[in-house]
């Protein structure tokens, strides 16, 4: 690791690239695209304004999409002058408990990391992004799996693409789960249904599993799906970031364990 003050930490998904600054243990800014076609100069545009190149320690990466890790390692490298980090499953130092602990995508242990270390207690981070993810962490700080489902966005696509006669809807939250047109009929399945897989999915976990966890929630759609349903303890948008911040401060030895 660099001797720089400033942490780059990269959180790269299926459908958007999230960017943040640490300074100490506070993330000062972030940033979310989507797409990669500008990639070198949203980047760029990000951090111009807000940090001097001198002062990166390191740039970190978390990436679940393996055909962008060359253009975003050649980009992040050119830009910062340091050769980012790509975290692996195993050397998060969070025991996995399935069967094929490196399979297992790494926002998902980052989240899970990020929400165990922030409530020293088992567990249950939902991240709403391209997929719906479960993630569950036991009260010993170890992975013992989730599932994984359809996101909101893909799903509300595969709906009207598929539906000759149905269209593209807003995402609000409808005040009834009856609806009265074809719009609010579509938000009620898209959304409310959404919620309500989310509640009870949760709720299967439950009777699984022999511990009262926090629920957390996170990614992009989780604002939005607060309002459609009580369940969560608390909503973090950037968990995953904070995860990769927990693991750098671990890696570099600033904090043990």
């Amino acid at each position: 690791m660099g001797k720089g003050k400033v942490l780059f930490a990269v959180d790269a998904g299926n459908t958007t690239i999230a960017l943040g600054l640490f300074r100490g243990k506070t993330l000062v800014s972030d940033k979310i695209f989507t797409g990669t076609k500008n990639l070198r100069d949203d980047i760029l545009r990000f951090l111009k304004p807000k940090v001097c190149i001198s002062e990166l320690g390191a740039v970190i990466v978390s990436s679940v999409v393996p055909w962008i890790n060359a253009s975003l390692r050649s980009a992040l490298c050119r830009i910062t002058g340091v050769v980012p980090h790509f975290l692996k499953p195993l050397e998060l130092g969070m025991p996995i408990l399935c069967d094929k602990p490196e399979e297992v995508g790494i926002d998902r242990l980052l989240n899970a990391l990020a929400a165990y270390h922030r409530f020293k207690k088992g567990a249950i981070v939902v991240d709403f992004g391209t997929a719906t993810t479960f993630d569950i962490v036991s009260p010993e700080g170890e992975y013992l799996g989730g599932a994984i489902a359809p996101g909101v966005g893909i799903s509300s696509e595969a709906l009207w693409k598929r539906c000759s006669r149905l269209y593209p809807v807003s995402f609000s939250i409808p005040c009834k789960a009856v609806g009265k047109n074809t719009s609010d009929a579509m938000r009620s399945g898209i959304l409310l249904g959404h919620a309500s897989m989310v509640e009870g999915m949760i709720s299967r976990f439950m009777k699984e599993i022999r511990f009262s966890p926090v629920l957390v929630g996170t990614g992009g759609f989780a604002s939005l799906l607060r309002r459609a349903t009580g369940i969560f303890d608390m909503i973090d948008t950037h968990l995953t970031l904070k995860g990769v911040k927990i693991v750098y401060d671990v890696m570099s030895g600033k904090e043990k364990g």
